[in-house]
């Protein structure tokens, strides 16, 4: 670890700049929600075998839904793996400012650990019942 030579304030750009770009992913996703939502309502619910007059989602709707809730611990995943690399990076590079290099060798380490999706879905979950 003692042949680390980064230049700090070089990294620090980058990771304001990757920061800004992982925060256009939560708003891309979300649109993504929107405009799949608009188009199993533009889908309407026609559906074979359905009453006349019966309000239940169509095929393209639920094949729709499917694929989102199939994609959705997928999307969870790059929001947190994004996000767990660029405060991985800024906690090493902090402590490789402050000479703790171990630190920053741990630090470096931890953004690398998988996230537990699981986990972040049900608190997601929780808070928006809430």
């Amino acid at each position: 670890m003692t042949a680390w030579d980064i230049a700090s304030s070089d990294v620090r750009r980058v990771l304001e700049n990757t920061r800004r770009t992982a925060l256009t992913m939560g708003t891309t996703g979300a649109a993504l929600g929107k405009t799949v939502e608009g188009a199993g309502e533009a889908a309407g619910t026609v559906k074979e075998g359905a009453v006349p007059g019966e309000n239940t989602p169509g095929l393209v709707t639920s094949a729709l839904n499917e694929y989102m809730e199939k994609r959705q611990k997928d999307f969870f995943f790059l929001a947190l793996r994004s996000h767990a690399s660029i405060v991985g990076a800024r906690q090493a590079t902090e402590a490789y400012d402050n000479g703790q290099l171990q630190m920053a060798a741990t630090e470096q380490g931890k953004a690398f650990d998988d996230p537990d999706v699981q986990a972040a879905l049900e608190k997601a979950r929780k808070q928006a019942r809430q």
